[in-house]
C-alpha cells in the first residue's frame, strides 16, 4: 500500500488466529474476541457439508481413508530419497500474482533440502521436489493440469492448489486417485468434509470465519452499517457472499446493494463499483482475488469513502501494493 499512509492493525482472536491489518488515514485500532466450534456439523455456504467428522477419532478417520483406497501404499511419488509434490496454480492471466505462492513453496523446499531435507514417518531422510502446472485460474483447465501431475508426473501429493471452483472440479478425481491434496488455497467450508473427501485439507481460514470477524468489528464500530458487496461470480465469490449474509443475521447490519463480477469474461468492474457507490452504503466488501481485487479498490470514486474490507485472497503484499485506496479506511485479513 502507499508508503505515506499510516498503518493500523487489529487482532481478531479467532480459532484460526486471524489478523486484520488495515491502512487508513487514522491510527485507531479495535480488538475483538470471536470463537467458532470447529467440530460442529454445518451446511457450507456453497451447499456442501462442512465438518462431518463429529466424534470420530483420528484412527477411525484413517481407517475410512484406507477402506476407500485398499491398495494405497503411500509410496507413489517417492523415488529413492525424493518425494515429488505437485501444485496447480495460475501462473498467467489476471491471477498471475498468485504465482508468488508457488515461488514461496519452491523457496521453502530449496531451503529445506539445503538443510538435510525432512524426516518422514518411517524415520528416513528425504528431499522434496516440486512440479507445477498452470491452469490460468480457469476451472475448465484445471482437470487437464491436475491429471498431468497425477498421471504423468506421478506426484505423491498436491500442495497449495488455488481456487475454490478449480479445486472443486477435481476433488472427486483426486479422491478416486487416492492422492492427498493439502494446504488448499481456498477458505470454502467444503474442504472440512473429511468423511466423504478424506484426502483434502484446507490451508486458509474459512471465509465464514473471516466474515464473522469483520461483522463482529462492525457490530461494535458501525452497528447500523449498510454494506455494498462486490463478489467474484464463481464458487469462491458465492461462498464469500453467503458467509457475509449468515454473519449479519440477527444484527442491524444490512446489504444495501450487491454486484457479481466474472473476471474470466468481464474486462472491468468499474461500472459495477460505480453502481455500488450510488447505493449510499457506508461499507464496501470486496470478495474477489487476483488483480481484479486491487483494481476494484482503485475504482472507488472520490465521492464515496466507505470503510472497505478485502478478503484474505487479496491480502498478499504483491496485491496490496497495487491498491490505490485514495484515503479509504481499508482492512485486509491475513492468516498465519
Amino acid at each position: 500500500m502507499k508508503s505515506n499512509m499510516a498503518v493500523k492493525a487489529a487482532a481478531f482472536a479467532t480459532a484460526l488466529s486471524l489478523v486484520l491489518s488495515g491502512c487508513s488515514s487514522d491510527d485507531s485500532s479495535t480488538d475483538e474476541d470471536t470463537t467458532t466450534d470447529q467440530n460442529t456439523d454445518t451446511t457450507a455456504a456453497d451447499g456442501d457439508k462442512g465438518s462431518e467428522t463429529g466424534d470420530l477419532s483420528a484412527a477411525e478417520i484413517a481407517q475410512a481413508i484406507t477402506d476407500e483406497c485398499a491398495n494405497y501404499e503411500g509410496t507413489k511419488g517417492i523415488e529413492g530419497n525424493v518425494i515429488k509434490l505437485g501444485s496447480v496454480h495460475p501462473e498467467s492471466g489476471k491471477y498471475a500474482p498468485y504465482a508468488t505462492v508457488l515461488q514461496g513453496f519452491k523457496a521453502f523446499i530449496e531451503y529445506t533440502n539445503s538443510n538435510g531435507g525432512i524426516t518422514a514417518g518411517d524415520g528416513k531422510q528425504y528431499t522434496l521436489e516440486m512440479v507445477s502446472a498452470d491452469d490460468e485460474y480457469n476451472p475448465a483447465n484445471t482437470m487437464a493440469a491436475t491429471k498431468r501431475l497425477v498421471e504423468e508426473e506421478g506426484i505423491f501429493a498436491m500442495v497449495g492448489q488455488i481456487g475454490t471452483e478449480n479445486v472443486g472440479q477435481v476433488r472427486d478425481y483426486m479422491n478416486e486417485s487416492c492422492v492427498p491434496s493439502i494446504s488448499i488455497a481456498s477458505g470454502a467450508t467444503r474442504w472440512g468434509n473429511s468423511v466423504s473427501y478424506p484426502w483434502y485439507i484446507s490451508g486458509l481460514p474459512a471465509y465464514a470465519l473471516e466474515a464473522h470477524a469483520y461483522i463482529e468489528h462492525l457490530k461494535e464500530t458501525k452497528p447500523n452499517a449498510k454494506i455494498a458487496l462486490l463478489y467474484q461470480d464463481d464458487d469462491y465469490g458465492k461462498s464469500y457472499k453467503a458467509a457475509i449474509e449468515i454473519a449479519i443475521e440477527g444484527t442491524d447490519i444490512t446489504v444495501a446493494e450487491e454486484r457479481a463480477f466474472n473476471p474470466l469474461n468481464e474486462a472491468s468492474s468499474e461500472v459495477k463499483v460505480a453502481e455500488l457507490a450510488a447505493s449510499g452504503a457506508d461499507v464496501f466488501f470486496v470478495g474477489m482475488g487476483g488483480l481484479p481485487c486491487p483494481q476494484a479498490v482503485g475504482q472507488v470514486p472520490a465521492t464515496w469513502t466507505p470503510e472497505t474490507f478485502v478478503s484474505i485472497t487479496c491480502s498478499a503484499d504483491v496485491l496490496t501494493k497495487l491498491m490505490d485506496p485514495k484515503g479509504l479506511d481499508l482492512w485486509a485479513v491475513k492468516g498465519f
